[in-house]
């Protein structure tokens, strides 16, 4: 990209004409940030370029969100001429591309995207902070900490049937904050699908993938997970949900209790879970049950990974959603199960030797591929 085009692209995205593309290519100069040092020189002359902006009175601003953006895109024309600094003069730096495959391999990076209606797209970093979106009373925030934030106005004229997507990618996690007062960690390759007004007696959220719910209690209006094979009832709880196509539904229940009921007309069935219970569903078949330590398995919500006796072909399809890696499960001839626990901040290599050591199972990386050494 040339100079010519980073500056096109920050007028755009400083003068709010941006498409959803353009805003997500500036947000993606973000990734560059965290790697780069020695960057205070040009940060002082972008600041001071745009300073006489960031003085003004909010009312002396033709929009107030522009004020905003102009702190917003000071960060994203920092990150831009990151890299061009490191390109040019630090390009000797550079690791080769056979190190970055393997150092730079992290799991629960914070990476997300906010989609309102049919075209409104908002990408989510947290080196952007503060609103980034408001409108008929409906408001949403970032945090640098990677935390989401909707509140809504009761006197908005938010379109009550309106939804939001939130979207995870493979290798990220995002964690956001419901109306309501509930909290939900997204984890990777997954979609929460929800009404950011409340539309009813009931609060319902769509779930495709895996997410981990600390839900507000509100006795008159219950709260309700519904994915594409069972749906969950509950009251005030913390459990989570994993529903991924291709793969049965598991239920974790840490405090409280649900109500789980499947969508299998042809084979209903109703299961009440309470604390450190998990039940798996295949559609189809009958729901089991098991008495577990759910603070453990529902730890990739905090700092941790934890796998406990799971076979190694569903070991390898984990490792690859959270760190968006290709994995081949086609030649495993023994589905041997794995046992270990590793903090998410850790590189996969780190990952691979922590499962070699603990179950002599070798993993390792080609490029950005697992492949299971005989």
């Amino acid at each position: 990209m040339s100079k010519m085009d980073i500056k096109q692209l920050m007028d755009n995205y400083l003068d709010e004409t941006a498409t959803p593309e353009e805003r997500a290519e500036a947000h993606r100069f973000g990734d560059f940030l965290a790697r780069q040092a020695d960057l205070e020189g040009t940060l002082r002359e972008l600041k001071a370029k745009y300073q006489h902006e960031l003085n003004m009175a909010p009312e002396q601003v033709r929009y107030r969100r522009r004020r905003q953006s102009v702190a917003a895109t000071i960060a994203a024309l920092l990150i831009a001429g990151s890299v061009f600094y490191f390109n040019g003069r630090r390009q000797a730096m550079l690791p080769a591309p056979e190190a970055i495959a393997h150092t730079d391999l992290l799991a629960a990076k914070p990476q997300a995207t906010i989609k309102l209606g049919e075209s409104n797209i908002i990408p989510l970093n947290p080196l952007v902070t503060g609103v980034v979106y408001q409108k008929d009373g409906l408001s949403i925030s970032n945090s640098h900490d990677g935390v989401v934030t909707y509140t809504s106005s009761k006197s908005g004229s938010y379109q009550i049937e309106a939804f939001s997507e939130f979207d995870v990618p493979r290798g990220g996690q995002y964690k956001l904050k419901l109306p309501d007062g509930t909290t939900v960690t997204v984890s990777a390759s997954s979609r929460l699908k929800f009404a950011p007004l409340l539309n009813g007696a009931d609060r319902i959220v769509y779930l495709q993938g895996e997410a981990f719910f600390d839900v507000a209690k509100d006795h008159q209006h219950p709260f309700k997970v519904v994915t594409t094979k069972q749906t969950l009832n509950v009251l005030g709880t913390s459990f989570s949900v994993s529903s991924y196509s291709g793969e049965p539904v598991v239920t974790t229940v840490v405090t409280g209790k649900v109500k789980l009921k499947t969508l299998d007309t042809a084979r209903p069935q109703e299961q009440v879970l309470v604390a450190n219970q998990q039940a798996v569903y295949v559609y189809g078949k009958a729901i089991t049950t098991s008495k577990v330590d759910a603070a453990k398995l529902t730890s990739w919500s905090d700092d941790r990974f934890v796998l406990d006796q799971e076979p190694l072909s569903q070991v390898l399809i984990k490792l690859g959603r959270w760190f968006d890696v290709e994995v081949d499960t086609t030649n495993i001839k023994f589905n041997k199960r794995i046992t270990a626990s590793f903090r998410k901040s850790k590189p996969l290599a780190d990952v691979l030797e922590n499962i070699y050591r603990a179950n002599n199972i070798k993993l390792e990386l080609d490029g950005r591929k697992i492949v299971l050494k005989k």
